[in-house]
């Protein structure tokens, strides 16, 4: 497993992690296809373990996580832990930590390319970290706040399978010698000091930033936010929600989802342009005239099965016979085992997160699935337990 996103939650995060999964722009430009893995803090419900466990690539540690002893902050601390499992376990290359209450509401693709090219990454906090400024703190673990090194949040922390000895002995130090103040960032810090890059599109943000209009409307122009504690951050819990909302494509086109298993019969699978008489070629082919550039096209004796997000409700598309078909061999598609016949558009149920297409064998048989599109619902999280 090359990179493995992770995040410990809690059953008040659970609605709040699912709606920032679906939106996260990254899942949604990759198809979910990065595994995320989950961990129990000992508070999830049977009912948060089924909602969690039906989520695409998300894997779920059922047992709660395995507490530090005798120390403070056990909770935050055990955050760390998801670095263990994440290389040890499920044998990562790179782990990314992402707390449920990162929003993403733009596209974040030069932060994600930059978690690829750094050593270890963290978010750049909006002011001090708290335990690197205390004495005891440099006392112990010889590092403290720099112009290389100068804060570490760690709503989003990375680094790669190389470097989780220099987690393992900060955490052993603090560990040896624990108190109130220390906690899964400074371990971080101490970790990762002067190698440590910074997310620089994600803000974290300082308690009351709602308050100001001039600095909220900073954060929502910015690609996502850390509303770190969102308990008594109502307000801007809901503005989040709302701007991520607000800002999510209407519809999603199923070339971001990889297809569980597929068949094109004389071709390979395309969603933009395609001609049977060529298929290695980007050359387009034509329905009825019309260059066709944006569809899913199958010849005779082909089948495409996907398995989807539960938030993805229904499949809209135009099936259209291609211009170099034999027309009257052109029968229909069939689209989650009900037959369409070709020159109209529909809009089709998705089923148990299923959606397969299959064109029956044929003689020059081309179909184009036009304009494909599926439509989504995304629960809208509850702000009722800040």
């Amino acid at each position: 497993m090359k990179l493995l996103f992770a995040t410990q939650l809690c059953h008040k995060d659970v609605e709040t992690f699912i709606f920032n999964w679906f939106s996260c722009r990254v899942h949604l430009s990759e198809g979910f296809s990065i595994p995320h893995l989950i961990t129990n803090d000992g508070t999830l419900t049977q009912n948060d373990l089924y909602q969690l466990k039906k989520l695409i690539n998300v894997f779920v540690e059922e047992v709660p996580i395995q507490e530090y002893p005798n120390v403070p902050k056990v909770k935050l601390l055990c955050k760390l832990r998801l670095f263990e499992l994440g290389f040890l376990k499920y044998n990562a290359d790179r782990v990314v930590i992402i707390d449920a209450d990162v929003f993403f509401y733009r596209p974040w693709d030069s932060d994600f390319a930059r978690i690829f090219m750094s050593e270890a990454i963290a978010m750049m906090d909006f002011g001090s970290s708290l335990g690197p400024n205390y004495p005891r703190y440099v006392q112990d673990f010889g590092v403290e706040e720099d112009a290389k090194t100068p804060t570490c949040n760690t709503g989003i922390v990375s680094t790669k399978k190389e470097h989780y000895p220099r987690v393992v002995e900060q955490l052993n130090r603090h560990l040896q010698n624990p108190y109130m103040i220390m906690e899964d960032q400074g371990v971080c810090f101490a970790a990762f000091h002067g190698m440590l890059d910074y997310i620089k599109s994600i803000k974290v943000l300082v308690n009351g930033a709602g308050e100001h209009p001039i600095i909220w409307n900073w954060v929502l122009a910015q690609n996502g936010a850390h509303l770190v504690g969102m308990k008594g951050r109502k307000q801007e819990y809901e503005s989040l929600v709302n701007h991520t909302l607000k800002l999510l494509p209407e519809r999603l086109h199923p070339k971001i989802f990889k297809p569980l298993e597929y068949r094109i019969n004389g071709g390979m699978l395309a969603y933009d342009t395609y001609f049977f008489g060529s298929p290695y070629s980007a050359y387009p082919g034509r329905c009825n005239g019309i260059w066709s550039t944006d569809a899913v096209y199958l010849s005779g004796n082909s089948y495409i099965y996907w398995t989807l997000p539960p938030q993805i409700t229904k499949f809209e598309c135009s099936v259209m016979v291609m211009d170099d078909s034999i027309k009257e061999n052109c029968s229909g598609v069939m689209i989650n085992g009900r037959m369409y016949a070709t020159g109209r558009f529909y809009i089709i149920d998705i089923i148990n997160r299923t959606l397969s297409i299959n064109a029956p064998v044929g003689d020059r048989t081309y179909y184009a699935l036009t304009m494909p599109r599926l439509h989504y619902y995304l629960d809208r999280p509850t702000s009722e337990f800040l």
